[in-house]
């Protein structure tokens, strides 16, 4: 797998802005410029995706929404219940975990992780 499953500060600054977002590449620049920053790591849109595809995410949820009676507010809080719990529940594919803790071991060593979404 050659995708970025995860982006340092230093490399936030020279991917593309719909691959990490605003808030990173500012996070990255204020680093670059001595601002003493906690460190952050990014996932990109591309590893979520990756994590939703190995647990069949879409398939899933299309059908909880398929039996939403939307007339009904009960309806619609209870397909919204499942649909967080579906979230909740995903499994990280083992070639994610494994750079997830690649990348903790040699960048976090020292620090603690804070999980900002």
């Amino acid at each position: 797998m050659n995708e970025t499953l995860f982006y340092l500060p230093a490399h936030c600054a020279q991917a593309p802005t719909h691959v990490v977002g605003n808030y990173a590449k500012e996070l990255s620049n204020l680093e670059k410029s001595g601002v003493l920053l906690p460190k952050f790591l990014v996932i990109p849109q591309n590893t979520l995706k990756i994590i939703a595809q190995a647990n069949n995410l879409q398939a899933k949820a299309y059908q909880i929404m398929q039996e939403i009676n939307y007339a009904s507010s009960l309806s619609k809080e209870q397909a919204a219940k499942q649909l967080a719990h579906l979230i909740r529940r995903q499994s990280i594919p083992q070639t994610v975990a494994s750079e997830f803790l690649r990348v903790y071991s040699e960048y976090f060593t020292d620090s603690f992780v804070l999980i900002k979404n």
